[in-house]
C-alpha cells in the first residue's frame, strides 16, 4: 500500500465543497485524519528501511502547510492562535508518530478514528474550537492503551 505525503490540493480539512461552513469538528476531523494517514505511511515505509529524515515533524509530515492552508480559512485568527494550530498539529503529527513506531499494530488509525468519532458536531466555533478539537485527539492518540 502506498501513501503519499499530503499537499495541500489533497486535504479534505480545506474544503471539500470549498465553502468555508465547514464547523470546526469536521475540519478538525479531517485534519486529524490527514495528519495520520500521512504519518502512518511515513513510519510504515521507514520503520526498518532507513533512519529518520532529518527534520522536524512540521517539515517531515506536511504540518506547515496544512496550518497554513487551515489558518488561511480564518482571516480573522490572530497570530497566537495560528501558532497554537500549528503547534497543536505538530503535537498530533507526533503523538501519531510515536504510536505508530512504539506499537505498530495497525491500530493507530483506529484510535484516530475513535479520537474524530468523539469530536461534539455542534460544539465551538472558529480556530480555537479547531486547536482545541486536535489536543483532544492528541491526547487520545498519545493516551496508555
Amino acid at each position: 500500500m502506498t501513501i503519499d505525503s499530503i499537499s495541500l490540493n489533497q486535504a479534505g480539512a480545506v474544503g471539500r465543497s470549498g465553502a468555508f461552513a465547514d464547523p470546526p469538528a469536521a475540519l478538525a476531523g479531517d485534519t486529524a485524519r490527514n495528519v495520520a494517514v500521512s504519518v502512518v505511511g511515513r513510519i510504515a515505509s521507514e520503520l526498518a528501511l532507513a533512519p529518520p529524515r532529518p527534520g522536524n515533524v512540521a517539515e517531515n509530515y506536511g504540518v506547515r502547510g496544512l496550518a497554513d492552508a487551515i489558518g488561511a480559512r480564518f482571516p480573522d485568527a490572530t497570530p497566537t492562535q495560528l501558532g497554537d494550530l500549528s503547534r497543536s498539529l505538530e503535537d498530533f503529527a507526533g503523538a501519531v508518530a510515536t504510536d505508530m513506531a512504539a506499537y505498530a499494530d495497525g491500530a493507530t488509525l483506529d484510535r484516530v478514528d475513535a479520537a474524530i468519532a468523539s469530536f461534539d458536531p455542534q460544539g465551538g466555533q472558529g480556530l480555537d474550537a479547531v486547536t482545541a478539537l486536535l489536543e483532544k485527539a492528541t491526547e487520545a492518540v498519545a493516551a496508555p492503551r
